[in-house]
This record gives C-alpha cells, sequence and structure tokens, in this order.
C-alpha cells in the first residue's frame, strides 16, 4: 500500500516533472554531442596529407670552396696535429710522473699508465713449501700511449713492474715504490677511490 502511493505521489508532483524533464534533456544532449564529436573525427581523419619534399639548395664548386675557405680561418689544427695533441695530454712529463705520490687510480710512468684492475691469491694445495702456498698477485691494465697499445699483466708480489717494485697492500691496493736520485717515490695504486 506504501509503495503504490508513493508511485502514485510522483507522477502527480511537479517537482519530479521538471527535475526528470531536465534530466531528459541533459540526456539528449549529451548523446547529441557524442554522435556530433565522432562525425568530426571522421571527416578529420578522411582529408589526405599532402607531403612535399624539400629541395636543398645547389651549391656550385666555386661557392662551396669560397664557403670552405671562409671557415678555414677558425680551424687553427690540422686533424693530424689535433690527434698528436690528444695523445700528448694523455702522456705526463718526467718532472711530473717524479711527484707522482700518495693514492692514485692511474699512474703514470714514461709513455705508460698502469691502472690495477684485481688483486688475486693463489692457494697452493701441494707438498710445495710454505712460502709458495699462498702466493698474491696483481693483475694491471698497462696501456702505452704512443705504440696504441693495451695488455693486462700478472705481476706476482714482489716483483718489478716498470722500475717499481710492487708490494700488494689488500684486496684492492698495491703499492710500487722506488728509489730515485732525489727521495723515494711510493705510490699506492688502488682499484677505485675511496670515501674521504
Amino acid at each position: 500500500m506504501f509503495f503504490s502511493n508513493s508511485v502514485a505521489l510522483l507522477k502527480t508532483s511537479k517537482l519530479v516533472k521538471v527535475t526528470s524533464a531536465i534530466a531528459l534533456f541533459f540526456v539528449l544532449l549529451d548523446m547529441n554531442t557524442r554522435l556530433l564529436k565522432q562525425n568530426n573525427y571522421a571527416t578529420i581523419s578522411q582529408k589526405s596529407i599532402t607531403i612535399e619534399t624539400l629541395n636543398l639548395p645547389n651549391v656550385s664548386a666555386a661557392l662551396s670552396n669560397e664557403i670552405t675557405e671562409k671557415y678555414a680561418k677558425y680551424r687553427n689544427v690540422s686533424p693530424e696535429a689535433d690527434n698528436e695533441l690528444t695523445k700528448s695530454a694523455d702522456i705526463m712529463s718526467l718532472a711530473e710522473q717524479a711527484l707522482q705520490n700518495g693514492e692514485l687510480e692511474k699512474m703514470y710512468v714514461g709513455n705508460k699508465t698502469l691502472q690495477l684492475k684485481a688483486v688475486i691469491s693463489e692457494d697452493y694445495r701441494g707438498t710445495e713449501s710454505s712460502a709458495k702456498k699462498n702466493q698474491r698477485s696483481a693483475i694491471l691494465f698497462v696501456e702505452d700511449k704512443v705504440e696504441n697499445s693495451q695488455v693486462m699483466k700478472k705481476i706476482k708480489q714482489g716483483e718489478i713492474v716498470l722500475g717499481f717494485t710492487l708490494s700488494i697492500v689488500d684486496s684492492t691496493k698495491v703499492e710500487l715504490s722506488k728509489l730515485t736520485n732525489t727521495s723515494p717515490q711510493r705510490i699506492i695504486l688502488s682499484m677505485y677511490k675511496t670515501g674521504a
């Protein structure tokens, strides 16, 4: 009984009729705009797109030479000289090399650079003497800047490499030492920089 009275009230109420009319208007407006937008998209996609090729300007040989001559004054280094400059920039002078001390990642010796790549420990399990049972070695990356060659070398504890005696400090560092006429040179070659 309650339900039938509510439906009857809704049918006769002016507020319900006005609200329904407004809602119906917005529904129809929404449908209309959606249909129109679909038509607009369809017409846009059907338009043909014309692609025009761009013709580059033709430059005569005389004009090309003139342009090259104008820019020549800004080129102060020939390509061969430029290669020599980059090679010599990677090589330290002997005076600078003698001043190398402390902890470094890369060490310069003559026209070569040294970098520590690994420290390995070879554990021999045989009847050999105890001195050889745990022998440590360093793997050094040696780059010759003049001959443009690179090689990995395995250097054992106490061996001499490029005039320096190698001592292994720990698993990431080796010490390269050399006695010179002026003072001893001691370099710690490290695999990476440690936080300061």
